[in-house]
């Protein structure tokens, strides 16, 4: 079975890019990335989106902050 990653993701803020990150095979199999960001208030939504290395459909995962 080939090995399956993410390959890209990015971080908007209320629709606008935050972060963008590139991965390759040597990240780790459950990865954990942490980032300080100012201005982020409640009510604010914030949208992780990724693609994986088997090119399937874009995850994506949004929040409004409490």
């Amino acid at each position: 079975m080939p090995a399956n990653f993410i390959q890209t993701f990015s971080v908007l803020h209320n629709g606008k890019p935050l972060i963008d990150g590139q991965l390759n095979t040597s990240i780790s199999k459950n990865p954990l990335f942490a980032f300080k960001a100012k201005g982020i208030k409640a009510g604010d939504k914030l949208t992780v989106a990724w693609n994986d290395s088997r090119r399937q459909a874009p995850g994506r995962n949004q929040r409004f902050l409490k």
